[in-house]
C-alpha cells in the first residue's frame, strides 16, 4: 500500500500468541439471508415441504409473541367490542319459498323529483316508459326477485302507512335547499315504527354552479345523514336530468343496488308476528240496484294484494288504515299476477319475462279475478304501433298478444264468435288453425293426429299432437322440469340415444330427415379393414320389435309410470287454454342440452344396408331404459335390487329392462360384483363424499338365482339392518371427532335453534297440498289473495285515492279488544311546547290511528303513579291512554295534528313512546292535603276542626300521620262527639295556636274513556288536509277569545303576620339575691327618656339677631334670583352660536362643492383632450 509494507503479527511487540479472533456470524434474515434460503428450497424438496407445514407463527414466534401487554390488552378488548357488536340475536327464517314483492317506497318533501324518480325506476327495470304512475307498481327485477314501488305524497298518514309496510326506503332531499322538516319527520317516524332500511338520494345537484360547493354541500349532507341514521349509511347522488329524465347511469345504478338490498332483508319483530297486505287493486261487487235503491249503504268491497308478515287466517280481524276494524268475511287464493320466470338457468331475463303488475295504473292490461279474468284492450288506438316519442327511439314492433286483440277489438260479433273465427299459427309459416277447429281437436282427448308444419326454412317438420294437448317437441318437455334434468345430465355423459344412433359427433338439428350418419371412428374401422360388428342384420331385428307397434306407441312417460293427473297449469297456457305458445328459450335450451329437435317419438323404418346389426345395438340400449317389474318375476338382477329396497336404480346400473309394449325381458352381460348390491347403502356416503371403506371386508348379501326363499329374505335384511347401524354409528363418532377442542357458546346453540326451528317450518307442511296447507296454516306470506269485506263504508268506495297506502294489517285475538294503555312517553326535543294533560293527541300505535286523551304521570320510588300537568323537560313520564290493546314493547308516536305542512309550520310530532303494561283498569292518583286548625291545645296533644266534615270520616282516617307547617308531625286518634268532624291527634312536641295542621292523601283519577279512530280514506281529498279532530282548551278558548279562567284561591296572596309583643323577664327577689352581681337585673332609664339636666332648652333671639337673619335670607334669594337669569342667558347664547356655526358649515360645504365640481369639470376636459389626440 503506497509502497509500505505491511507489518505481520509477529513484527507488533503488543501482539500474543493466544490472541483469538471474532467468529463470523451468518446473517439470519435480510435480503441475502432469504435470496440463499430461496435457493435452498428450490433444491431441497423435504425442507420445502417442511416449510409449507408450518405456518408463519410456528417459522417465527418471537414475531408474533405479545411485546406490550397494555397494547395486546387494548387490542384484544377492541376485537371483542367489535365482535359483540356485531353479534345479533338470531331469528327465525320465515320467509317463504316464494316470498312476496319487496317494497320499495319513495319518500320525500314536494317537488323533490319522487315522482321522476318512480318513473325512471320503472322505465329502468321494464324498459318502457310510463306516465301518471298511480297507486304500487309490482314488476319482476330478476330470477328470483319482485320489487312492489310506491310513491308516498306528504300528508302524515300516508308517511306513517307508508313507514309501517315498506322493507326499503328511498328517502329523496333537495340538496340544493337542504333537509325539509318532512324529511325529519319521516326519520323519526320509521325510528318508533321498526326502523325499516333507508337510502338517501340527493337531487337538483345540477343547480350548483362551481363543484367546489357542491362538494361542500354533499360532505355537509352526508354528516347530518349519518348522524340521524347510523354511520355510513348509504347516500346516493342524482346529478341532473336530460328531457325531463334523471340520467340512466344514475337510475339504472339505484335500482341495481335496491335489487341486492332485497337480498339482505331482516324481518322486523311487529310485521314478522303480524300479518298485512299492502292492497294493489279495489273492486266494488255490491249490486248495482241496490246502490241506486241505497246510495249511503255499506258496500261489498273486494281488496287484492299479496300476504306480508305472519300467515293470514280466515275470518280474522284485520284493521284498514284510515278505514277502521273489520272482518275478513271472505279469504281467496287467486294466481300470482306477476309471477317469477322459470327456474332455468340463465344469467339475465328477456324483455317478455319483466312483468309489470299495476291495476291502479292500467299497466300490464290483464287482471286476474277469482272466476275471470280481464283483458283492457283500452281505446281504438291502443294496441296499434305507436310512433316513438323521441326521434332517437325506434317504432316498436307489436308483441303477439297485442296483435291477438287487434282481432278483438273492432268487432260487433260477440267474443266467442270471434274467438271461433279467429286464425292463428302455432310456428313461423305454418297452416293457420281457427277457433272452432281448435275446440273439436280439443275434444278428441283419446286420439292422437300428426301435424305436419313447414319451417321459415322450408324444412317439414312432423309434431304429434296427443288428446290432452301435450305437444312433444324435440323430446323437450317443458312440464316435468324434475325429468328434464335427469335426462340432460345423461345426455350430456355421452349415454343419450341421440349420440348412439347418430354415431356420436353428428349435427342432427341440421338434417332434413332422420338419417344414421357414421362417427370418424367407424371409419377408421373401415379403413383398416375391419367391418362394423353392430351393422349386421339391424332392419330385421328392428323391424320385428318396432314397426309392429308404431302406430300407436304414445308418450314412453306414460307407459312405464302410469297416468299422471297434471295438477299444475302449464307455464305457457296463455288466457285459460285459448292457445299455447312454444317458449323460445325452451327451444335453445333444448339445442344446447344435444336434444334431438326432430320428431322422434316415432321410429321410422330404415332401408336393410343401414339398419344391421340390431343385437348389438339392443344391448347397448339395454341399460337406458327402466322396468318395473313384480316379485314373480324378478330375475338375478332384480332379485338383488329388491333386496337392496332400489329397484329402479339398480336396474338401470345392471342394465335390465323390459319392452313394455312386447313384453319381452332384455339381460345384460355385464356383471354383477358385490359391491354394487349394496349401492344403496353407499348413496347417502357418496353425497357427503365419504364412502364406506370397508363394505368389502363386511358381510354381503348372498347372491341367488331366481327366486328367493323367505329365510333368505330375512337373513338379508337382518344383515343390511345391521350393516347400517354400525355405519350410522360411525358417522356419529366421526363427527363427534371432529368437533372436539371447539367449545361453542350460547350463541352458537341459539343460532342450531333457530336452524332446526326454521328446517322444521319448512318441513312441517312441505307435502300437503295448497288447499291443505291453507286450511291449516293459512295463507302464507308470499301468496295473492282476494279479501272481500261485506260491510265497509260507501265513503271508503266514493273518495278512495289510489296515491293513499290502502293497508289491512290483521290483529290477533288480543288486540280487538278496548282497555287503558300505560306507555313511556318523552316529548320531542324538537316541538316547541310542552304537553299538557288532558289535552288531545292523535297516537300512531301498531296499525292503528287514533285520537285520545292521556293523563300524564310520573312513578315514585313506591310505585305511585303521581299524575303531572305537564311533561317534564328531556325526562321520560308515563302517559296512560284508552284506546286498543297493544303488545308490550310495541313503538307507539304522538302527533299534534295532520294538517298539512303548509299550513302548520311547527315540527308534527310532539314526542315518541313504548307501550309498557295492558290494563283494563288504571291506577292513577293526584295529591290532595286536608287542613284543620288547633281547638284546644294541652301538652303534646291537640284537638283539630276543620278537616273533616263528619266522625265517619275521622274514622276512615284513624292512624294517618299529620304535620304541622312548622314540621312538627303527629297521627290522628279519635274522633270528638262535638263539633262534628274534629278529633283528637297526638304530636311530638307541643304544637301552638297558630299552626295549621294537615294530612297528605291521595285521589285517584279518572281515564277518559274517548277513542276516535282516524278515517282518513273516507274524507274527500281537501278534507283530509283540513281534518282535525277534538280540539285543545286552549285552541278553544282562543277561537272564541277568552281568557282562562282566574281562581281567587289559586293565587298567592301576600303573608300578613301580627307583630308578637313579649313581655319583660320578671326575677324573683329571691333568685336575685343569690346571683351573682354580673347577673343581677340593673336599674336602667327605660330607653328614649333622657336626664332631666340633659334636655336642650329653647332659644330666643334678640331683636338684633333676628334683623341680621332676615337680611340674610333675602340676600340668598336676589342672588338665587341673580344666577338663574345668567344661567338662561346663557342658554339662549349658546343656541344663536349653534345656529351660527351650522350656516357657517353650510356655506363652507356650498363652496366645497363648487370647487370640486369646477375641477372635475377641467379635468374632464382635460381628458377629452387627450383622447381625440
Amino acid at each position: 500500500m503506497d509502497g509500505k509494507k505491511a507489518k505481520t503479527p509477529a513484527a507488533g511487540a503488543s501482539t500474543s500468541a493466544d490472541e483469538s479472533h471474532k467468529n463470523h456470524r451468518k446473517s439470519k434474515s435480510g435480503r441475502k439471508a432469504d435470496k440463499k434460503e430461496g435457493s435452498r428450497l428450490k433444491t431441497d424438496p423435504a425442507l420445502r415441504k417442511q416449510k409449507d407445514a408450518l405456518s408463519a407463527k410456528e417459522r417465527n414466534p418471537k414475531a408474533f409473541a405479545i411485546q406490550n401487554p397494555q397494547k395486546a390488552e387494548r387490542i384484544g378488548r377492541r376485537t371483542a367490542d367489535i365482535t359483540e357488536k356485531r353479534t345479533r340475536i338470531p331469528e327465525v327464517d320465515r320467509t317463504p319459498d316464494l316470498p312476496p314483492p319487496f317494497v320499495v317506497a319513495i319518500v320525500g318533501p314536494p317537488k323533490v323529483g319522487k315522482t321522476t324518480l318512480l318513473e325512471g325506476l320503472i322505465k329502468s327495470l321494464t324498459r318502457n316508459s310510463v306516465h301518471n304512475v298511480r297507486g304500487p307498481v309490482t314488476i319482476v327485477s330478476g330470477k328470483k326477485r319482485r320489487v312492489t314501488l310506491i310513491e308516498c305524497n306528504n300528508d302524515i298518514n300516508a308517511m306513517i302507512d307508508v313507514a309501517k309496510c315498506a322493507d326499503l326506503i328511498l328517502l329523496l332531499v333537495d340538496a340544493k335547499f337542504g333537509f325539509e322538516m318532512e324529511t325529519f319527520e319521516f326519520l323519526n317516524i320509521c325510528q318508533v315504527h321498526g326502523f325499516p332500511k333507508i337510502i338517501g338520494v340527493l337531487t337538483h345537484l345540477d343547480l350548483f354552479r362551481e363543484s367546489k360547493a357542491m362538494q361542500k354541500t354533499k360532505k355537509r349532507l352526508k354528516q347530518r345523514f349519518w348522524t340521524e341514521i347510523y354511520q355510513g349509511a348509504k347516500l346516493f347522488y342524482i346529478s341532473g336530468q336530460k328531457n325531463g329524465e334523471y340520467m340512466r347511469r344514475d337510475v339504472k345504478n339505484l335500482s341495481r343496488y335496491v335489487g341486492i338490498s332485497a337480498l339482505k332483508n331482516r324481518p322486523l319483530q311487529w310485521r314478522a308476528a303480524h300479518p298485512y297486505v299492502l292492497v294493489d287493486r279495489m273492486e266494488d261487487v255490491t249490486d248495482p240496484e241496490q246502490i241506486r235503491m241505497h246510495p249511503k249503504q255499506d258496500r261489498e268491497v273486494c281488496l287484492y294484494g299479496f300476504v306480508r308478515g305472519a300467515h293470514l287466517k280466515e275470518k280474522q280481524w284485520a284493521h284498514i288504515a284510515g278505514c277502521g276494524d273489520h272482518m275478513m268475511d271472505e279469504v281467496t287464493l287467486l294466481e300470482d299476477p306477476c309471477p317469477l320466470p322459470d327456474s332455468e338457468k340463465k344469467r339475465s331475463l328477456n324483455e317478455k319475462e319483466k312483468l309489470v303488475y299495476a291495476p291502479f295504473s292500467g299497466l300490464g292490461g290483464v287482471q286476474y279475478d277469482k272466476d275471470a279474468i280481464y283483458i283492457n284492450l283500452g281505446g281504438s288506438h291502443h294496441h296499434r304501433t305507436a310512433k316513438p316519442e323521441r326521434a332517437l327511439e325506434r317504432p316498436r314492433k307489436p308483441t303477439a298478444f297485442e296483435q291477438l286483440l287487434d282481432t278483438f277489438k273492432e268487432s260487433d260479433a260477440m267474443l266467442d264468435e270471434n274467438l271461433k273465427a279467429a286464425e292463428f299459427t302455432l310456428l313461423a309459416g305454418g297452416k293457420a288453425v281457427t277457433g272452432e277447429e281448435f275446440d273439436a281437436n280439443n275434444r278428441l282427448l283419446s286420439t292422437k293426429r300428426q301435424e305436419v308444419v313447414e319451417d321459415s326454412d322450408g324444412r317439414k317438420r312432423r309434431r304429434v299432437v296427443f288428446g290432452e294437448g301435450v305437444t312433444m317437441e324435440g323430446g323437450d318437455d317443458d312440464m316435468d322440469d324434475e325429468s328434464d334434468g335427469e335426462d340432460d345430465d345423461e345426455m350430456e355423459g355421452g349415454g343419450g340415444v341421440g349420440r348412439l344412433l347418430a354415431g356420436g359427433d353428428s349435427d342432427v338439428e341440421g338434417e332434413d330427415d332422420f338419417e344414421f350418419e357414421d362417427s370418424d371412428e367407424d371409419d377408421d374401422e373401415d379403413e383398416s379393414g375391419r367391418s362394423s360388428r353392430w351393422k349386421t342384420d339391424l332392419s330385421g331385428k328392428a323391424s320385428s320389435m318396432f314397426h309392429s307397434k308404431q302406430t300407436h306407441i304414445g308418450n314412453l312417460k306414460r307407459l312405464i309410470y302410469g297416468e299422471e293427473q297434471q295438477t299444475e297449469e302449464d307455464p305457457d297456457e296463455v288466457l285459460g287454454g285459448l292457445f299455447r305458445v312454444v317458449q323460445k328459450h325452451s327451444q335453445e335450451a333444448g339445442s344446447r342440452r344435444g336434444v334431438n329437435t326432430d320428431e322422434s317419438t316415432k321410429f321410422t323404418p330404415a332401408s336393410k344396408k343401414d339398419l344391421d346389426g340390431a343385437d348389438d345395438l339392443r344391448k347397448r340400449l339395454a341399460g337406458l331404459f327402466v322396468a318395473k317389474k313384480t316379485g314373480e318375476e324378478d330375475d338375478e338382477g332384480d332379485g338383488k335390487a329388491a333386496e337392496n329396497g332400489d329397484d329402479e336404480d339398480d336396474e338401470e346400473v345392471y342394465g335390465d329392462f323390459e319392452d313394455i309394449e312386447s313384453g319381452r325381458i332384455f339381460k345384460s352381460d355385464v356383471p354383477v360384483k358385490d359391491d354394487e348390491i349394496n349401492d344403496s347403502d353407499m348413496d347417502d356416503d357418496d353425497m357427503d363424499g365419504r364412502g364406506d371403506e370397508d363394505d368389502d371386508d363386511q358381510e354381503t348379501a348372498p347372491k341367488s338365482s331366481g327366486k328367493h326363499k323367505p329365510d333368505e329374505i330375512e337373513e338379508t335384511n337382518r344383515l343390511l339392518a345391521k350393516k347400517r347401524k354400525l355405519k350410522e354409528m360411525f358417522d356419529a363418532q366421526f363427527d363427534e371427532d371432529k368437533t372436539v377442542g371447539e367449545k361453542k357458546s350460547h350463541l352458537d346453540f341459539m343460532k342450531e335453534e333457530v336452524e332446526q326451528q326454521a328446517q322444521l317450518n319448512r318441513s312441517e307442511f312441505s307435502t300437503l297440498d295448497e288447499e291443505q296447507r291453507i286450511k291449516y296454516e293459512g295463507y302464507r306470506p308470499g301468496l295473492y289473495v282476494r279479501i272481500k269485506f261485506n260491510k265497509l263504508p260507501c265513503e271508503l268506495v266514493d273518495n278512495f285515492d289510489p296515491t293513499y297506502p290502502c293497508l289491512i294489517g290483521g290483529l290477533l285475538s288480543q288486540e280487538q279488544n278496548i282497555g287503558f294503555v300505560q306507555v313511556r312517553l318523552k316529548k320531542h326535543r324538537w316541538y316547541p311546547k310542552i304537553l299538557k294533560n288532558r289535552d288531545p293527541i292523535i297516537v300512531s300505535m301498531g296499525w292503528r290511528r287514533f285520537q285520545t286523551i292521556p293523563i300524564f304521570s310520573t312513578q315514585d320510588h313506591n310505585m305511585r303513579n303521581r299524575q303531572i300537568k305537564y311533561t317534564p323537560q328531556h325526562m321520560h313520564c308515563i302517559a296512560t291512554i284508552y284506546g286498543p290493546i297493544t303488545p308490550p314493547s310495541t313503538g307507539m308516536l304522538t302527533v299534534e295534528s295532520v294538517k298539512a305542512a303548509g299550513q302548520d309550520t311547527t315540527f308534527r310530532i310532539t314526542s315518541t313512546g313504548v307501550v309498557l303494561d295492558l290494563n283494563k283498569s288504571v291506577d292513577v292518583v293526584k295529591k290532595l292535603k286536608l287542613t284543620g286548625e288547633p281547638m284546644k291545645i294541652f301538652r303534646k296533644t291537640a284537638f283539630i276542626k276543620g278537616m273533616f266534615n263528619s266522625s265517619l270520616e275521622v274514622s276512615r282516617f284513624e292512624g294517618a300521620a299529620i304535620r304541622t307547617v312548622s314540621g312538627i308531625r303527629g297521627q290522628i286518634k279519635r274522633a270528638l262527639k262535638e263539633p262534628a268532624g274534629a278529633f283528637r291527634a297526638t304530636f311530638e312536641d307541643k304544637i301552638l295556636p297558630s299552626d295549621i295542621v294537615f294530612v297528605r292523601t291521595w285521589y285517584q283519577v279518572d281515564v277518559p274513556k274517548f277513542y276516535n279512530p282516524l278515517t282518513n280514506l273516507l274524507l274527500t281529498h281537501e278534507l283530509r288536509l283540513q281534518w282535525q279532530g277534538m280540539r285543545r282548551v286552549g285552541e278553544i278558548r282562543r277561537d272564541l277569545g277568552t281568557k282562562a279562567p282566574l281562581d281567587v284561591d289559586s293565587l298567592y296572596k301576600p303573608v300578613v303576620r301580627k307583630e308578637r309583643r313579649f313581655k319583660p323577664l320578671v326575677v324573683p327577689k329571691d333568685l336575685q339575691s343569690s346571683l351573682p352581681y354580673k347577673d343581677k337585673p340593673k336599674n336602667k332609664m327605660a330607653k328614649g327618656k333622657a336626664h332631666p339636666d340633659m334636655q336642650k332648652v329653647a332659644v330666643i333671639l334678640e331683636p338684633k339677631e333676628r334683623s341680621i337673619g332676615q337680611m340674610l335670607k333675602e340676600m340668598e334669594a336676589i342672588h338665587r334670583d341673580k344666577a338663574a337669569k345668567q344661567r338662561k342667558k346663557a342658554l339662549a347664547e349658546n343656541a344663536s352660536h349653534r345656529s351660527a356655526e351650522k350656516l357657517l358649515k353650510e356655506k363652507y360645504d356650498a363652496a366645497q362643492r363648487r370647487i370640486k365640481k369646477a375641477v372635475c369639470k377641467r379635468l374632464d376636459r382635460r381628458q377629452s383632450k387627450k383622447d381625440l389626440v
